[in-house]
């Protein structure tokens, strides 16, 4: 059996509030395992339901530089409580190849830069750091996964800030024995790319960017098999209430996916294969 815990918050009352964290324990080998470690009250809400539960010894996983990702993460290796095992990433030199003379480019540096900073300070630590690509596999006790990776080939010239080419690069986690599909903010076209790899998914995370998720995507998701999905990218005003999650939170709904969003702390059980949410 498997015990999942997504990190919950009041809705904010003004801004939408970005960025995430899961937790994934598995009780019978004593493994608890990290994606993302989200920021601001993400990361104090991480902290302390891993101090409140005595959990000490943890694997991190983060699927992209970015700070709404990285934060926490970054708390915990330099928390002198917890004992990381592996620190999981993608390698910084990988992005480079998209680089180009741009706005959007000078932005990705900034990343490589970030990530860098982040496995500089675990291997101070004597933290093993292991870098994943498209197509490994990793086993954990009953947590295993397949990773998979679809990076841009390039920064585009639009892209000023860089989010398009490191978002839709980011680590997705496919563990396979639960139908389960998790990622950092991409592939932006997640049902594409769950359809190229032909691949069967019955829970997943919207991916942070999931206004791109258009009703096509949503009702590939649901006549793939997908039951319900999650979110953490609250808005004032709930559900699909603004472009941002409209066309991710809000079509998954139309297309009869059952939607969790993160207003509370959401719990699930994975056990003989089925999830308990």
């Amino acid at each position: 059996m498997i015990r999942g815990w997504i990190a919950g918050y009041n809705r904010p009352s003004k801004e939408t509030r970005h960025g995430d964290t899961q937790v994934l324990i598995d009780d019978k080998n004593g493994i608890c395992f990290i994606i993302d470690g989200g920021c601001d009250d993400c990361v104090t809400a991480l902290i302390s339901y891993l101090k409140r539960n005595g959990i000490k010894k943890v694997y991190l996983l983060l699927s992209h530089p970015h700070y709404d990702h990285a934060a926490g993460l970054k708390k915990i290796i330099e928390d002198s409580y917890f004992t990381v095992l592996c620190f999981y990433c993608y390698d910084p030199n990988s992005l480079k190849s998209g680089l180009r003379n741009n706005k959007g480019s000078k932005a990705v540096q900034e990343d490589i830069d970030y990530l860098n900073r982040i496995i500089a300070k675990a291997k101070a630590k004597k933290i093993p750091v292991k870098y994943l690509k498209h197509g490994d596999k990793v086993e954990l006790g009953d947590i295993k996964f397949k990773v998979f990776r679809e990076q841009p080939k390039r920064v585009e010239d639009d892209d000023d800030n860089g989010w398009s080419y490191v978002n839709d690069g980011s680590l997705c986690c496919y563990f396979y024995e639960w139908y389960y599909w998790t990622s950092g903010d991409g592939s932006e076209r997640i049902w594409d790319f769950i359809k190229k790899l032909g691949i069967k998914v019955k829970f997943f995370k919207i991916p942070h960017h999931g206004n791109n998720c258009t009703m096509s995507q949503a009702n590939g998701l649901k006549d793939n098999g997908a039951d319900y999905c999650w979110y953490n990218d609250l808005e004032p005003n709930g559900v699909g209430t603004t472009n941002f999650t409209e066309f991710g939170a809000r079509r998954c709904k139309q297309a009869g996916i059952k939607v969790f969003e993160s207003v509370g702390d959401i719990n699930f059980v994975v056990a003989n294969g089925r999830f308990l949410i």
